[in-house]
């Protein structure tokens, strides 16, 4: 599946295979413009490997990846073939996918996992045409500078965690039981008439997961 926004924005699903041939053949040349290298002792990068060694999960790869941005100073794109080519690539944003990718086919081992994983296993690819220097220094910064997201927040809706918030709320004085970073303050400023229920004189009954923990 591939499809072009407009003449500048270019959005398409790339066999990930590619892009471990990519590496193969450029190595670490293909993220001149990226403000960081691989992270060998990530664990997020070790789930993204996890994910792409089974066969199972490598058919959902493009849902659970936030994808890998290249940009490029010219594109030809061919409608009926699906393809583009690209003049003097760069990928900007998807260092730890791109060499996770690379790491994860050279372990495997069976050959149908690894046929598999080259059919359909796709990644979420965003393509950028531009020459003008300073824009483009503004997408590296902006695409790798994203609000960091805590281990706390990857669990929130949790069936433990949506329990917690159920049973807390179902106390006589109710109290808002915060799962999720800024969850309580975004409340009072758009569900004003649910979060009278937490009201205790001037103040609110309300606990984060985060407190509750660290007690």
């Amino acid at each position: 599946e591939t499809q072009v926004h407009t003449n500048e924005w270019g959005y398409a699903l790339v066999p990930a295979k590619q892009f471990y041939d990519l590496f193969e053949n450029h190595k670490m040349a293909l993220f001149d413009l990226n403000v960081r290298y691989y992270l060998n002792r990530s664990f997020i990068n070790k789930g993204i490997i996890e994910t792409l060694l089974h066969a199972k999960t490598q058919k959902t790869f493009h849902l659970l990846n936030n994808g890998i941005t290249i940009s490029c100073t010219n594109w030809q794109f061919n409608e009926n073939e699906g393809w583009f080519s690209l003049t003097q690539p760069q990928i900007i944003n998807g260092c730890q996918t791109t060499i996770s990718i690379y790491r994860a086919y050279n372990q495997i081992k069976e050959e149908s996992t690894r046929r598999s994983f080259e059919e359909k296993c796709l990644v979420p690819v965003r393509i950028i045409k531009t020459n003008q220097e300073e824009l483009l220094g503004e997408i590296v910064t902006a695409s790798n500078n994203q609000n960091k997201m805590s281990p706390r927040n990857l669990r929130s809706n949790d069936r433990a965690q949506r329990n917690l918030h159920k049973k807390f709320d179902q106390l006589t004085y109710r109290w808002f039981y915060e799962r999720k970073d800024g969850e309580f303050e975004s409340s009072k400023l758009y569900a004003k008439n649910n979060i009278k229920n937490y009201q205790y004189k001037s103040g609110f009954r309300s606990i984060s997961n985060d407190d509750i923990a660290k007690s």
